[in-house]
């Protein structure tokens, strides 16, 4: 998504080991969606609510103060041969 994402194909991401080579037939480009969301939210109350309940539903998490963080993110920057 995103206009970053318009400029990425497929091959690219499953290539570098980004996502799995099964997927590659199954990307495709969706747009600006933030901008579709933000629409959405001023222009619908009912989407506005179904937003404002989901906020709730999410839950934040801090990947540096996992445990060997900085390892494991090191260690998954290794793209395959």
């Amino acid at each position: 998504a995103g206009q970053f994402g318009s400029h990425l194909p497929a091959s690219s991401l499953t290539g570098t080991g980004l996502l799995p080579q099964e997927l590659e037939d199954k990307i495709r480009y969706v747009g600006n969606t933030s901008k579709t969301g933000a629409y959405l939210a001023l222009l619908s109350s009912s989407k506005r609510t179904e937003m404002e309940t989901l906020v709730h539903e999410m839950e934040y998490l801090e990947l540096s103060q996992m445990p060997n963080y900085q390892e494991i993110f090191l260690e998954s920057l290794q793209f395959p041969q």
